[in-house]
């Protein structure tokens, strides 16, 4: 972000129980931070370091970093903070969820997200896409995103946005082969036992040439047990949609970095903070043919659970 003529990037904003962690670089020409502060109504006490390396900017100039650690008063995150910076014995400041909302917009995956949609409205006519998990949960329903499409939205447990109750182990059992010029998937394949089935199940209801959008996760809390069963990193998308099952890979983006820290501490985990995992993971993909591949088994002989209803 840009604040006059000085640039400043946020790296991590995290709040941790009744602690915020702020951090980032800032850089000015000619001058050095001297120092930074997390203006807020509920920040109790706060510690703060300046001229802090950081390999990122390096070709700004050495020791652009600065980081933040505040105690607030409660558990809710500091939704009006300011952080202020001073430079060459001024105080600058601007609104943290301004910063906030700068990073979450330049996440890669939405690069990905972009050009499956971008490539959906050229389609002639009005695409034919499938929605594999849309219901409404939560109240959000996002086939109303694609107002330039007809959408057609599958779901395991019926709601009142669901067209049609059913597996997406089981996609060519319930739509006729080649129906669908696209599919779009959000936070579902995490919960398929066997989404190499699926994939190839979404071969046979693609038509030839159709694009797909599959959003789910590399790294986060174990949810909506006992039916969450997989995580996916950017790597893993080939195992899935390859030349056997009749795919190519077109794209595909890991982003919003999560810290994995131990609930018990252990010596073997000191430096957990300095690696982290990725709440994205997001593929683009193209059918460029039919798939010889099967998969032949059902799941009620695998596993006798079903999916939570809430």
């Amino acid at each position: 972000m840009y604040i006059n003529d000085l640039l400043l990037c946020l790296d991590n904003a995290t709040k941790f129980h009744r602690s915020v962690h702020v951090g980032g670089w800032v850089h000015q020409q000619g001058y050095e931070l001297q120092a930074v502060n997390l203006n807020s109504r509920n920040i109790m006490h706060q510690h703060s370091q300046v001229g802090l390396p950081h390999a990122g900017v390096s070709s700004l100039g050495p020791n652009k970093g600065f980081f933040i650690q505040a105690l607030l008063s409660d558990e809710k995150f500091p939704s009006d903070a300011r952080l202020e910076f001073r430079i060459n014995g001024h105080w600058n400041s601007v609104p943290l969820s301004e910063l906030l909302h700068e990073r979450a917009v330049a996440d890669v995956h939405h690069r990905v997200q972009s050009r499956f949609i971008d490539e959906l409205k050229l389609m002639p006519g009005r695409p034919k896409m499938l929605d594999i998990g849309g219901r409404d949960r939560s109240i959000v329903d996002r086939s109303k995103d694609f107002p330039y499409a007809d959408v057609t939205v599958l779901d395991i447990i019926p709601s009142a946005n669901v067209d049609v109750v059913g597996d997406a182990h089981n996609l060519s059992a319930l739509f006729a082969p080649e129906t669908f010029d696209a599919i779009y998937s959000i936070s579902v394949f995490e919960h398929l036992l066997m989404p190499w089935k699926a994939a190839i199940e979404i071969n046979k209801v693609l038509k030839p040439g159709g694009i797909g959008m599959i959003l789910t996760h590399q790294t986060l809390g174990v949810h909506d047990e006992p039916w969450d069963f997989w995580r996916f990193s950017a790597h893993s998308w080939d195992a899935l949609f390859n030349p056997l099952t009749g795919f190519k890979v077109e794209d595909r983006a890991q982003s919003m970095l999560n810290y994995i820290l131990p609930m018990i501490y252990r010596d073997s985990q000191k430096d957990a903070e300095r690696a982290a995992g990725y709440e994205a993971s997001i593929v683009m993909i193209r059918k460029t043919g039919p798939t010889a591949l099967e998969w032949n088994v059902p799941l009620d002989q695998i596993i006798s659970t079903s999916y939570p209803p809430n």
